[in-house]
């Protein structure tokens, strides 16, 4: 996608991404250039947008071109963005790698973020890190589909289209045909010998279209024709088969002369232009034919395979201008009307060769693992091909993997909206519409088989769309169903089949259901150790997976032994501690530490671990969030109680910006700033965000979803501080009874319901119902969490104020200065608890959402 940038002595811009060659034959345009520049230079800090609109051929892109190098010294950054049909999937690819090239946007791991474009231009309307910009987009015509795809700010926006439906504050220019001094000009520059007289005659046959008049150019230089000859012989030519609807003359027939000449001259030539009809309308890298050719048989196959005749025959090409050649970007680019009349000249078997030629080349070339952020821009140049030959159409199953990796790299490029309509619009050709519910009839032949395997991955893809777009229920039912469908094969425990599972099981943690989650991640997990071996990084994700699944079912101890394990094998694997992989363990590991009392140590390991993620990751990057997050809690945790308040501010701030308020890791933030405000003093700011965020919640993932209760234990505390006892007890009463049906009795979560209710009763006036609470959780957390967690010395500390309030003191006592002894040898004599408890405070117990 990207291109050289100018050379350095012409001060031009740091950045220059896709603009094409300059045409050295650039004629006319003179005051649709000076109009354009007078429109762009009003700029006042406020971004301008300016759209030159008019038919195909008529020049366009070319004025577009040749502006974007004329005023290159005005711009620091200037980014070329192909247009791609009625679904911008081309614009968004190409704007999230600039998005890279900027470096606003993670690329470095961060597989699962729809965010890139919206950083995009969040970035541009800041002007960081340059003010100076010029976007164009070529070839747009859909003004609504781009609408949000076009930024603000203080820099500039050039849109070519066909489409007259440009508004709201667009500035608009109809480009018309040449007038008949440019064109006249054009012809005496092209042709050597040329009269302004003949050139007129010329000019009147072809009706002062530019894209005709290039091709007679190109056709009367390389044919030795006069303009008389040229004027003969194109009624010969005439036709109306394929003429374009509004022109002021038909640029077929001046094709169909080039290609009769160019088929006398260079039948190989044609053959190529055959294949490249069925191409997108955007540049074409030569390397789809130089590095795809092993994948073809045939005559074409043959031209591909001698290097000699492919260059002769682009050459030709270039020289009829039926193609214009950038040797420097190594691609080649045709105009959508010259492969429209291609296309529709051959009859449908031809036409049905030259696509699945095409596709096996593009099904050669494109990579095979999106999940490599080095193949990306392969992928960003292809897609406009993919989709613009058709691909998911063929019933190739090498091609329709093909299919299936590329909607991977959308999603893995964030483009979750656009990878669900092409993996919709795949599986209703693969399919007929009608889905695929069985399992490939006995005997069936290996294509076949292959076919309905990949429905099945695609299907997959479709299910983790919906779930990332927040369609939970969607997604687990696909992968419900794809999974029973694949376990039906010969080999049940398939790579396919084990991804199946690890998808399905994140489905049951978003839906709630973690012990369900946890025995298919065991099972996957023994699978992929058996299949893929204990160093695979598949292996090392499934074990990552059942990590999780164990934080969220309280088995704190055996998560940290696992994340430790994984850790461990993932610097083996990658050999750096600051792999993006091996940082994302170590934050684990430091989750787990803290979840088991082990604050201090957790601290200090997770400052190194978000120190490390800023040297190999952008500050807003998805993991560099979820790290500061976690860092956060750790500093709450370990009483550093004005640093975790000012990280957790800014925290939810930036999620905020970036998520939306639904956005499981934006409640999440807020979730954890309804204790910071809680400990700040701030509790009318608490209680407001707290009873938001749980409404967001119960919205969100559901009534009954174990984070609603979750998220109902920190609000519940908030309600007890303003004065509003009942309530708290109310709500910590329901979330001990219907947490624990959920997740079990013992479940840390719902015991911590359990200390806080006890503090409600206390405060409203019932102690011996608040010793009955304290004596009932002491022992059960004790047993999950251990003696000396804080949770566990939390309880026992209250328990001793309440016994001492229910007529034992001496009982209440002992154990009160047991608790604050033992939160001083664990947590310091300093951490606000342990001197806090030592003062007769209660301690409030808070809930902290995990990542699903």
């Amino acid at each position: 996608m990207s291109s050289p940038a100018p050379p350095a002595s012409s001060g031009g811009p740091k950045v220059w991404g896709g603009v094409p060659m300059r045409n050295v034959h650039f004629t006319g345009r003179e005051d649709v250039l000076a109009r354009l520049r007078q429109d762009l230079a009003t700029d006042k800090g406020a971004l301008v947008l300016c759209a030159l609109k008019g038919l195909g051929g008529i020049g366009k892109t070319q004025t577009a071109t040749e502006y974007a190098h004329r005023y290159m010294d005005d711009y620091d950054v200037v980014w070329w963005i192909p247009g791609g049909g009625k679904d911008p999937l081309t614009v968004r690819s190409s704007l999230t790698s600039l998005a890279t090239r900027l470096g606003v946007t993670d690329t470095g791991g961060d597989l699962a973020s729809s965010t890139a474009v919206p950083e995009l231009l969040e970035a541009l309307r800041r002007g960081e890190p340059y003010r100076r910009w010029l976007l164009i987009y070529d070839n747009v015509d859909e003004p609504d589909a781009i609408a949000p795809l076009l930024p603000s700010g203080p820099g500039h926006v050039l849109i070519t289209s066909r489409d007259d439906r440009w508004r709201h504050g667009v500035h608009t220019m109809d480009i018309d045909v040449f007038e008949r001094a440019e064109s006249t000009a054009f012809l005496c520059r092209r042709i050597d010998g040329m009269t302004e007289a003949d050139a007129d005659r010329v000019a009147e046959e072809v009706g002062d279209l530019p894209l005709a008049l290039e091709q007679a150019a190109a056709l009367m230089s390389e044919a030795g024709l006069s303009a008389d000859d040229f004027i003969r012989q194109l009624p010969q030519h005439l036709g109306e088969d394929f003429r374009p609807v509004g022109y002021p003359m038909s640029v077929d027939t001046v094709w169909s002369m080039s290609v009769a000449r160019l088929q006398a001259q260079s039948p190989d030539a044609v053959e190529l232009l055959s294949r490249c009809a069925h191409l997108g309308p955007t540049p074409i890298p030569l390397a789809l034919f130089t590095e795809g050719r092993q994948v073809l048989d045939g005559p074409f196959g043959q031209i591909l395979d001698d290097p000699a005749r492919f260059q002769r025959a682009l050459r030709s090409l270039g020289r009829f201008s039926l193609a214009r050649v950038e040797t420097v970007h190594r691609t080649m680019t045709i105009h959508r009307l010259v492969q429209r009349t291609q296309r529709e000249a051959a009859d449908p078997e031809t036409a049905a060769r030259h696509r699945r030629d095409v596709h096996l080349l593009l099904s050669a070339r494109v990579p095979s693992d999106p999940d490599n952020i080095d193949n990306w821009p392969i992928f960003s140049r292809l897609l406009g091909h993919v989709v613009g030959s058709g691909a998911p159409d063929s019933d190739v199953p090498l091609v329709r993997q093909m299919c299936v990796n590329v909607a991977y790299y959308l999603v893995r490029r964030g483009d979750y909206d656009g990878a669900r309509r092409f993996v919709t619009d795949a599986l209703d050709r693969w399919t007929g519409g009608r889905g695929d519910d069985d399992a490939p009839p006995a005997g069936a032949g290996q294509d076949e088989a292959a076919r309905w395997q990949l429905v099945l991955v695609m299907q997959r893809i479709l299910a983790l769309t919906s779930r990332l777009l927040g369609d939970v229920a969607t997604a687990y039912e696909l992968n419900r169903r794809t999974l029973e469908r694949m376990r039906l094969t010969p080999a049940p425990d398939d790579e396919q089949t084990l991804y199946t599972m690890n998808a399905h099981a994140a489905d049951l943690r978003w839906r709630g259901e973690f012990a369900e989650a946890m025995a298919l991640d065991e099972e996957s997990y023994r699978l992929h150790r058996s299949v893929f071996g204990p160093l695979e990084p598949p292996t090392l994700m499934s074990a990552n997976n059942m990590a999780v699944d164990l934080r969220l079912t309280g088995d704190y101890d055996r998560a940290l032994a696992l994340d430790e394990e994984t850790s461990a094998k993932r610097l083996n694997v990658h050999g750096r501690s600051d792999n993006p992989w091996v940082l994302n363990s170590r934050n684990n590991v430091n989750r787990d530490l803290r979840e088991c009392g082990r604050y201090a140590e957790s601290l200090d390991a997770q400052r190194r671990v978000c120190a490390d993620y800023r040297t190999v990751l952008p500050l807003d990057s998805h993991y560099v969030l979820r790290a500061d997050k976690n860092l956060s809690v750790s500093m709450r945790k370990a009483g550093l109680y004005e640093e975790s308040l000012a990280l957790a501010e800014e925290l939810r701030a930036r999620y905020h910006e970036r998520y939306g308020l639904e956005h499981p890791d934006t409640m999440a933030a807020s979730c954890n700033l309804i204790n910071e405000w809680r400990l700040a003093g701030r509790i009318d700011e608490a209680l407001e965000i707290g009873e938001e965020t749980l409404g967001l919640y119960r919205r969100v993932l559901g009534e009954r979803h174990p984070f609603v209760f979750g998220c109902a234990i920190n609000v519940a505390v908030v309600l007890r501080l303003s004065g509003r006892p009942e309530e708290a007890a109310a709500m910590n009463e329901t979330t001990r009874r219907e947490l624990g049906a959920l997740v079990g009795a013992d479940h840390p979560h719902p015991l911590l319901a359990t200390v806080n209710l006890a503090s409600d009763r206390a405060a409203l006036g019932d102690a011996g119902q608040a010793v009955a609470l304290g004596e009932a959780a002491m022992p059960l957390l004790a047993g999950r969490r251990g003696a000396d967690h804080p949770d566990t010395l939390a309880c026992a500390a209250n328990l001793g104020a309440d016994l001492d309030a229910s007529g034992s003191p001496e009982r209440g006592a002992e154990l009160l200065v047991d608790a604050v002894r033992r939160l001083r040898d664990t947590l310091g004599t300093e951490h606000p608890l342990a001197v806090g408890a030592g003062q007769g405070d209660r301690i409030d117990c808070d809930f902290e959402p995990q990542p699903l």
